[in-house]
């Protein structure tokens, strides 16, 4: 619901936008805008519950890394951090927080 949302300002907007980092590494970002250099991350806590349980390899980048090295880069982050599904109004009032739209 949040790429529908993003899609419909920024139409070149791209799901799961690879940026390679270093030689062995590749970043994922969920929602990208290459060419303005933004990048929309959700951020469930299904997800990130589920990796604290399953002690991520070090070699994996935590949030904190990964947004590090996107800044530096010249990305622009907007996190969506959310307990609950979201419905489509309280994604919209969050963008609108943001500033996106």
């Amino acid at each position: 619901m949040l790429y529908e949302i993003i899609k419909e300002k920024y139409p070149a907007a791209i799901l799961e936008y690879e940026i390679k980092h270093h030689a062995s590494n590749t970043l994922y970002l969920d929602i990208a805008v290459p060419e303005l250099k933004l990048n929309f991350e959700y951020d469930g806590i299904h997800w990130h519950d589920l990796n604290k349980v399953k002690n991520i390899k070090k070699s994996k980048l935590t949030d904190e890394m990964r947004d590090r090295h996107l800044k530096e880069n010249g990305w622009k982050i907007f996190r969506f951090r959310f307990h609950r599904n979201p419905t489509r109004e309280v994604l919209v009032e969050k963008i609108k927080e943001y500033g996106i739209i």
